[in-house]
């Protein structure tokens, strides 16, 4: 029970008492019912008033005070406390309040993003510690205790925990190929965060030998049935003439040719190898690309670029090879090459005076084409080998015929 239904339980009791003693007085004078009730009345009135009257004396200060510490504590100081001033207490009290600060003390930036990180970070499924400018422990939870199973203390050294920062960056041996590792600076500290990606390397893989078998089996029934069928209508003659053996045997190596150049377009996709940048002149790469394929070649902005020669070669040769079979329709195929750098990008647009895509949303899809001979693979390598620069493949198409955009982290 609190303090107010207290403090009513307490008025009602003492009146209910009064009135009684004071009815009991009058009709032991009067012994007149009548009287003694008209008496009752007039007490009862009376006591309720003076009783309302003590309970709002009693209450009003302390809500006054209680709604006023509330206001002050929001941060409102445009507020004052009014309180009695014959009741020296609560007037000592007043003025005593008046010259509190509600306000909470400040945090410093770093004990606030102290205070953030272990509010989001102390139940987090997966491992997570930072780390001061000193590269001393500030914060680790359970999760990455529980994965390492090595002693961790807070103002411990990262190295003593098994640590190693190369490039302002901490790894840790722990964190094999399973795991995908950041590192995010807050202030002056680092985020360390680690999250198992096994089970979708898993189901990558699963899916590319999926993809792989779907893909192979296609290609070789689309390559080896045309040829069965040919050598069993050889064998059907009895003869075998000399002209329509050597025609069936062509016509078998071409399949066979073409097969080994999908098997061998697709390896090229699969594997491709680590780039290697070096400082490559780009305008020359790209002009004698231009020149072996015999097109129109036009070029303007950056000739120096961080890149593999090796692996841009072949996305100038797919690029430039598609717009040559694209352009068929025009009397000369021309390529148009803009090079320049925006921030911390390079930023590479190759336009031509082709019949543009002929499927936008499946350009750069893997073994898509609506050529009668392509394998839908040039697109696709090129889009590889640009994300293995750090950087971003989009095409487009234009008035005058297609655009590719690239943009390289340099």
């Amino acid at each position: 029970m609190n303090y107010h239904r207290k403090l009513i339980a307490l008025l009602t009791v003492i009146a209910t008492l009064g009135l009684l003693s004071l009815s009991g007085n009058v009709y032991l004078v009067s012994e007149d019912i009548l009287i003694t009730l008209s008496f009752g009345i007039f007490f009862l009135y009376v006591l309720a008033y003076l009783s309302v009257s003590f309970y709002r004396k009693q209450t009003e200060p302390l809500e006054q005070l209680l709604v006023y510490v509330k206001t002050r504590q929001e941060g409102q100081t445009n507020i004052s406390l009014n309180l009695d001033g014959n009741r020296s207490l609560l007037n000592e009290l007043s003025k005593l309040l008046h010259k509190t600060d509600f306000s909470s003390p400040s945090l410093s930036e770093s004990q606030q993003n102290d205070f953030v990180i272990e509010s989001v970070f102390k139940h987090w499924p997966m491992p997570v510690i930072t780390f001061d400018g000193k590269q001393r422990i500030t914060f680790f939870n359970h999760s990455l205790f529980k994965e390492l199973k090595v002693p961790l203390l807070i103002g411990a050294a990262a190295q003593e925990c098994g640590f190693k920062i190369e490039n302002s960056r901490f790894t840790h041996s722990g964190f094999d190929q399973n795991w995908q590792t950041h590192n995010i600076s807050i202030g002056q500290q680092t985020l360390f965060l680690a999250h198992n990606i096994r089970g979708e390397l898993q189901s990558t893989k699963q899916q590319s030998q999926i993809d792989l078998i779907r893909v192979l089996s296609h290609e070789l029934n689309n390559s080896l049935t045309p040829m069965a069928s040919m050598a069993d209508t050889l064998l059907q003659t009895e003869s075998m003439p000399e002209e329509l053996t050597r025609e069936v045997l062509i016509r078998i190596r071409a399949r066979s040719e073409s097969l080994l150049k999908f098997v061998k377009a697709y390896a090229e996709l699969s594997q491709l190898p680590e780039p290697r940048p070096t400082r490559t002149n780009l305008y020359k790469l790209a002009n004698e690309v231009a020149q072996d394929q015999g097109i129109k070649f036009r070029y303007s902005g950056e000739h120096y670029l961080e890149i593999d020669p090796v692996l841009f070669e072949r996305v100038l040769i797919n690029i430039f090879k598609n717009s040559k079979e694209a352009g068929k329709e025009v009397l000369t195929t021309s390529v148009d090459m803009q090079v320049y750098y925006k921030g911390s990008d390079a930023k590479i647009i190759i336009k031509d005076n082709g019949s543009g895509f002929m499927n936008l949303g499946n350009a750069l899809t893997p073994f898509y084409t609506t050529k009668t001979t392509g394998r839908g693979l040039g697109l696709a390598l090129c889009k590889d080998i640009v994300e293995r620069h750090n950087g971003k493949l989009h095409v487009m198409n234009t008035e005058n015929g297609a655009c590719i955009k690239m943009s390289l982290a340099v």
